[in-house]
C-alpha cells in the first residue's frame, strides 16, 4: 500500500513538468477518434457477430488501430513516450465510445441464461 501512494504522490508532484509536453488538441482528437472508432466497430461487426460482447469487441478492435498505427510511427523514429500518451489518449477516447454506443445508442438486448436460451427484446428507459 505504501508503495502505491509514493506512486501517486511523484505523479501528484510530477505533473506540472509532464504537462508542459501535452499538446492538449492533439490528445482531445486522439479521444475523439477513438471514440469515434470504438463506436462504428460496436454498432456494425460487433452488433452483428457477437451482441453479448459488442463494448469490449469495439474497445479492442479500436486500440488494436491505435496500436499498429502507434507501432508504424515509432519504426519511423517517434519518441515512445509521445506514442504512450496518444495510445493512452486513443483508449479513454475508446472506452467512452464503446461504452455509450453499447449502452445508449444500441436498444436490442441480447441475453442467455444459464439453461442455454437465447431472449431478445428491447429495452426503453423513461423516468417519470
Amino acid at each position: 500500500m505504501k508503495i502505491v501512494l509514493w506512486i501517486c504522490g511523484f505523479l501528484v508532484f510530477a505533473t506540472p513538468a509532464l504537462a508542459e509536453g501535452i499538446n492538449v488538441p492533439g490528445e482531445l482528437s486522439h479521444v475523439a477518434g477513438g471514440a469515434l472508432i470504438a463506436g462504428v466497430i460496436t454498432g456494425t461487426v460487433a452488433d452483428k457477430y457477437w451482441p453479448e460482447h459488442r463494448a469490449m469487441i469495439g474497445f479492442t478492435g479500436s486500440t488494436a488501430v491505435i496500436l499498429v498505427g502507434e507501432g508504424l510511427q515509432m519504426a519511423e523514429g517517434e519518441k515512445f513516450s509521445d506514442s504512450l500518451l496518444d495510445i493512452a489518449s486513443h483508449m479513454f477516447g475508446a472506452m467512452l465510445g464503446a461504452t455509450i454506443t453499447d449502452r445508449f445508442l444500441l436498444l436490442p438486448i441480447v441475453e442467455h441464461d444459464k439453461a442455454g436460451a437465447t431472449k431478445i427484446g428491447m429495452m426503453m428507459r423513461q423516468s417519470f
